[in-house]
């Protein structure tokens, strides 16, 4: 280590660990006062930090230092304010899983693409941080590998159980299908895809299989055909809600007693209406010219007719129309009923005026 390394370490104070890990230390720079993450790595990539370092990959934490001292590598690095995926959430619904895998995804499309591409190997909640502003990032890389095609095997066997790629245990080399094996475990458990297999997780069930297939050739090529997957799959989801949208709307317009789709409302419905009707039809004039008679029974046959069916609009409520109306929409049920016998008398009282006036 050279005195000028030795300087760059003296001005970070160490505050605590930063929870279990030992060689994990909270730091405070005492020339600027700013607060970094100081890493000591004893199984580490050097060439990988660097290339970090040089790159500056938005999602990953900015590397500032990076000093070899024997077999041990020190890094200074960015503080994320925020927690670990397993700590923000305990069980995502689809919508935050898509927030998270826009963000996941785009990190690991620039890895990938370089030259020679860049496999982290352990991507898992842990490794995952989540700012206080939602800004996801990629921890962690200290069993990253360059991927090198005249390679046909990992040279060092590392991983974390339930999210390394079978091929991390040494069949075969490491590639980007590794990392997408990892992306669809993390997927499943913050899904929890087998303990609540409802509609929304099933709908990204078969990405997920996809994904974490024993066979690599059988997952998707790269990132950048997970993420086509995943757009497709969440927006024929969001599509779907829309047309649901539209069909409830449409719904909405069908008179009171159709709306549910019940047969057995619809009847009772049916039967009211043609009671109505018979009600209204009987309605007669009592005057004895005939032509002002037949006039005065198609107006008043109409106007009990209108009021019938104001009053069961307003009685059910028939696309919102009591929730605008003063009285009615009161939580006291006195006031309400009022209000229901305020509404079609007034109604009725105004159609007769009207009536009359036009006869």
């Amino acid at each position: 280590m050279t005195n000028r390394e030795k300087y760059i370490l003296s001005i970070y104070e160490e505050l605590s660990d930063m929870g279990k890990h030992e060689n994990v230390k909270l730091v405070k720079n005492t020339v600027n006062d700013g607060i970094y993450i100081k890493k000591t790595l004893k199984n580490y990539n050097i060439e990988i930090y660097k290339i970090l370092k040089n790159r500056q990959i938005k999602g990953i934490p900015k590397v500032y230092e990076i000093i070899e001292d024997e077999k041990e590598l020190i890094i200074i690095e960015e503080y994320i304010h925020g927690q670990t995926l397993d700590k923000k959430y305990n069980k995502t619904d689809v919508e935050t899983v898509k927030k998270i895998m826009e963000q996941l995804c785009n990190i690991l499309k620039q890895l990938h693409n370089m030259n020679p591409p860049i496999i982290h190997r352990d991507i898992k909640p842990t490794n995952i941080m989540v700012s206080n502003d939602d800004v996801v990032y990629l921890v962690d890389f200290n069993i990253s590998r360059e991927y090198d095609e005249n390679q046909s095997v990992d040279t060092v066997i590392m991983g974390t159980q339930g999210y390394a790629s079978p091929e991390q245990c040494g069949f075969a080399q490491t590639d980007c299908r590794s990392d997408i094996y990892s992306i669809g475990m993390l997927m499943k458990n913050i899904l929890m895809v087998d303990e609540y297999p409802d509609k929304e997780t099933k709908s990204l069930k078969r990405i997920i299989d996809k994904c974490t297939s024993i066979d690599p050739e059988k997952r998707y090529k790269n990132i950048e055909k997970l993420e086509q997957a995943l757009n497709n799959k969440l927006g024929e989801r969001i599509s779907f809600q829309c047309n649901e949208t539209d069909e409830k709307i449409k719904q909405s317009f069908l008179p009171p007693g159709f709306r549910s789709g019940k047969i057995a409302n619809m009847l009772i419905a049916l039967a009211g209406y043609a009671s109505m009707i018979s009600l209204a039809m009987a309605m007669e004039s009592s005057s004895s010219n005939p032509v002002v008679k037949t006039k005065e029974d198609i107006v008043f046959k109409i106007i009990m007719l209108i009021t019938e069916l104001v009053t069961v609009a307003i009685y059910f409520n028939w696309r919102g129309i009591r929730d605008g109306l003063p009285i009615v929409k009161e939580k006291n049920m006195l006031i309400r009923l009022i209000g229901f016998a305020i509404y079609p008398v007034t109604i009725l009282v105004l159609l007769i005026v009207v009536a009359l006036i036009i006869i």
